[in-house]
């Protein structure tokens, strides 16, 4: 019983860290694209935004198309 419950113990934390590093990925996509959401008020093109943010040209053109509406 007590095998059984420090391998749950193990599971449980091995899905907390995975889950702690969704989350950290989340909150830097956001700020990514929250970054070149300001770029693209500002006119930056959007290739320059792509470098800097490391974001896909799709993913650039989508939040552009965003903004527009």
């Amino acid at each position: 019983m007590i095998s059984n419950f420090g391998r749950a113990l193990d599971q449980m934390q091995k899905e907390a860290i995975q889950m702690q590093k969704q989350a950290m990925m989340d909150g830097e996509s956001k700020g990514k694209a929250e970054t070149a959401r300001a770029a693209l008020r500002e006119g930056l093109d959007v290739d320059v935004i792509c470098k800097i943010t490391g974001l896909s040209k799709k993913t650039v053109l989508e939040l552009q198309k965003e903004m527009e509406h």
